[in-house]
C-alpha cells in the first residue's frame, strides 16, 4: 500500500509525522510532491520518505492520494490529472474545507472515482486533531478503514454523513479558536489576581486539556463531570451560577450556529 501526498504544507507534514510516529505506514511507502522544493527537502530530511517529481508520478504509483493543497487549487489540479486518475483509479482523499464529494466528481468528470472527504482541525499540528471522515458511494470499506487509520495517527476520528460536515466544522473546526479564547479568559483572571501571564496560561491550558481528556477517557456526560466537582455552597457552584447567568452554554450554541450560517453563505457565494 502506497500513500501519496500532493502538497507538502503544514497539514501534510503533520499527517506524515503522525504516521511515522505511530508506525501506520513504512517511510518507503510514502511519496510526496510539491512545487516548493524546500518543503519537500525538509520532509525528506525528517521522515526519509520518497520525493516525487510531479503530481502525475503520485497518481501513477500510489494506491491512495491525499490532496493536501488549498481549496482553490482543487479544480485546476483535478481537471489536469483527471485522465490519469480515471485510468489508475487511486483512492483520492480530500482534506479541503468546503469542497463536497459532488464537487469533486464534477472536477473529475467522473462519478466512479473513489473519493474520501476528510476534515481535520488545526490540532493535528500537535497530533491531537479531530477529523471527520465520509466516503463517497464507490469507496470500499477497506479503503475507508485506511483513511481512518491515517487520520487516527494525528488524533481522533469520527465517521459521519457529509450533511453533518457543516455542524462538525462549527464544533471542531472553529472551536479551537473558542477554546483559545476561554483559556485566555482564565489566564487573564489569574493575571488580574496576581499570577504571571506565563504561569496563568500554563495552569489554564493544562486544566482545559485534562478536563477534555477526562471526558474522552471516562466516557461520562459533561454535565455529570460538572456535578462531580460542584459541591453544595462551594466555590465551583458560584462560578457555574455566574456562567449560567451570562448564558454561557447558549452563547456557545449561538457561536457554533453563526459559523454554520457563514459556511453556508461562503458555499453559496
Amino acid at each position: 500500500m502506497k500513500i501519496g501526498f500532493i502538497g507538502a504544507g503544514n497539514m501534510a507534514e503533520a499527517i506524515i509525522s503522525g504516521m511515522m510516529l505511530k508506525n501506520t505506514v513504512e517511510p518507503e511507502n510514502i511519496m510526496v510532491f510539491d512545487i516548493d522544493k524546500d518543503k519537500l527537502n525538509r520532509l525528506k530530511e525528517c521522515n526519509n520518505i520518497t520525493l516525487a517529481v510531479s503530481n502525475e508520478e503520485i497518481i501513477k504509483n500510489c494506491d491512495y492520494a491525499v490532496l493536501a493543497v488549498k481549496p482553490h487549487i482543487y479544480e485546476p489540479l483535478l481537471k489536469n490529472l483527471k485522465d490519469m486518475i480515471q485510468e489508475k483509479k487511486p483512492v483520492l482523499i480530500s482534506i479541503a474545507a468546503g469542497i463536497k464529494l459532488s464537487k469533486m466528481a464534477e472536477f473529475l468528470g467522473d462519478t466512479t472515482i473513489p473519493v474520501i472527504r476528510v476534515m481535520p482541525n488545526v490540532c493535528v499540528s500537535v497530533l491531537e486533531g479531530m477529523s471527520a471522515i465520509c466516503g463517497g458511494e464507490t469507496v470500499l470499506p477497506k479503503d475507508l478503514e485506511v483513511a481512518l487509520n491515517i487520520f487516527s495517527s494525528i488524533g481522533k476520528t469520527v465517521e459521519i454523513e457529509e450533511k453533518f460536515f457543516e455542524v462538525y466544522a462549527g464544533i471542531a473546526g472553529c472551536s479551537p479558536a473558542f477554546t483559545f479564547m476561554f483559556i485566555e479568559g482564565l489566564a487573564k483572571a489569574g493575571l488580574k489576581n496576581g499570577l504571571s501571564k506565563k504561569d496563568a496560561t500554563k495552569i489554564a491550558a493544562q486544566a482545559v486539556f485534562g478536563s477534555a481528556k477526562m471526558i474522552l477517557e471516562m466516557g461520562e456526560h459533561p454535565i455529570s463531570s460538572v456535578d462531580k466537582v460542584t459541591s453544595p455552597g462551594g466555590t465551583t457552584i458560584a462560578g457555574v451560577a455566574k456562567l449560567e447567568e451570562k448564558a454561557f452554554i447558549s452563547t456557545m450554541i449561538e457561536a457554533v450556529e453563526a459559523t454554520m450560517k457563514r459556511d453556508r453563505e461562503l458555499q453559496n457565494s
